[in-house]
């Protein structure tokens, strides 16, 4: 059974057949309108052909994934270079131990000249004036695998994990476009 789209919220449905990716804004049974054909640059395919084989590849086909934001804001002092992490949403204090786990923005620009050193400090390499904004963002992303004690993974593998990833997975094999 294909996903039903939602015109209200402009989300449609989307088919792939063969290698053409097709989206759609109506579905009357089996019966798909408002097409648009060859989307996000596949080919379109020429006069498609009753019986071939429709692979559904709308959002219920995604699978469940958040990534997690923490986001720190200052206001530069013409002297601060220091600046300890704390989430602006919950007020908890966030790590980082390295420079690429961090986006820091000084007045709106993207800024590479600061430290870390694995603590909730970030050290600019130069005092943002008084007044300028100062923006530092940590994003992580969900982990697929079940956690051990103490350990990133408790070694069992994603096939044992537990977590809503690999609860998808599980429940919806994949089918791909054919080639």
């Amino acid at each position: 059974m294909l996903a039903d789209p939602n015109p209200s919220a402009n989300i449609p449905g989307v088919v792939w057949i063969g290698k053409e990716r097709i989206t759609y804004f109506t579905k009357d049974g089996n019966t798909l309108g408002q097409l648009m054909r060859g989307t996000l640059g596949t080919a379109i395919s020429g006069t498609l052909v009753s019986g071939t084989k429709v692979v559904d590849a709308s959002l219920i086909q995604n699978i469940p994934y958040t990534d997690t934001y923490k986001i720190s804001t200052f206001n530069g002092d013409g002297s601060t270079t220091a600046f300890t992490m704390v989430n602006d949403s919950d007020s908890v204090a966030f790590t980082a131990s390295a420079s690429s786990q961090l986006v820091v923005q000084v007045g709106g620009t993207k800024i590479t000249d600061y430290t870390v050193d694995g603590s909730s400090t970030i050290t600019l390499g130069t005092a943002p004036d008084r007044g300028v904004r100062v923006r530092i963002t940590k994003k992580t992303g969900t982990v697929w695998y079940d956690q051990g004690s103490g350990t990133a993974s408790n070694g069992l593998g994603l096939q044992s994990a537990t977590g809503e990833e690999v609860k998808f997975l599980q429940q919806h094999p994949a089918e791909l476009p054919e080639n």
